[in-house]
Order: C-alpha cells, then sequence, then structure tokens
C-alpha cells in the first residue's frame, strides 16, 4: 500500500486523480482552504467506492452530520486506534464505504 502525505486538498485530489491503486483516503477534517467533507465529496464524485476515514480534533462533531463513527479517528490517537480503523475500512467492514454529506 502507498501512502501520500499532502497539506492541501488540490494536491490529494491530483494524487487521486492520476493513481488507480489507493485503497483508502485519511483525511483531516480541518485543512486550509477545502474542509474534509470538501476533499470527500469530490474524491467519492470521481471514485464512489473509496472508503474515507476522517482524522479531527473537533468536539463538536455537527459539521460531520452524515459521518459513521466508524469513520472517525478523533484526535489525539494511539497507534492501535488508527490500526484498528483502517483494518475495518479496508475490509469494508462499514455496512456503506459511501459517506454522504449535507451540503452546507
Amino acid at each position: 500500500m502507498r501512502c501520500w502525505r499532502r497539506e492541501a486538498a488540490g494536491p490529494a485530489l491530483d494524487v487521486l486523480a492520476r493513481e488507480p491503486k489507493i485503497d483508502l483516503m485519511i483525511v483531516d477534517f480541518a485543512m486550509p482552504g477545502m474542509n474534509g467533507a470538501e476533499v470527500a465529496r469530490q474524491a467519492q464524485a470521481r471514485r464512489p467506492s473509496l472508503p474515507i476515514l476522517f482524522v479531527t480534533g473537533f468536539s463538536d462533531r455537527s459539521r460531520m452530520a452524515g459521518v459513521d463513527e466508524t469513520h472517525i479517528l478523533a484526535k489525539p490517537f494511539v497507534y492501535d486506534e488508527l490500526a484498528s480503523k483502517v483494518r475495518f475500512c479496508l475490509a469494508g467492514g462499514a455496512s456503506e464505504k459511501i459517506v454522504r454529506f449535507r451540503r452546507g
């Protein structure tokens, strides 16, 4: 499995467009420019079955309505939590890989 670390959404979406073998997107909800929900919408428009795992430090998750807890990793986290969420997402453990967001 390859891993790319990007600081902004644009380059991450560019990698998604170029690389056919991406199994999972891990995205921080709070990013400069586009937030994680906007990145997820664009990623899923390109790859509807791509599982997405959100990392967030927000205690108020109202902006993440529609995201199942199985797709959210709260900061700070420990390695075991990250590994567990990644395994779950990659195994297709969620009832639906697609994360639905409300606009606005």
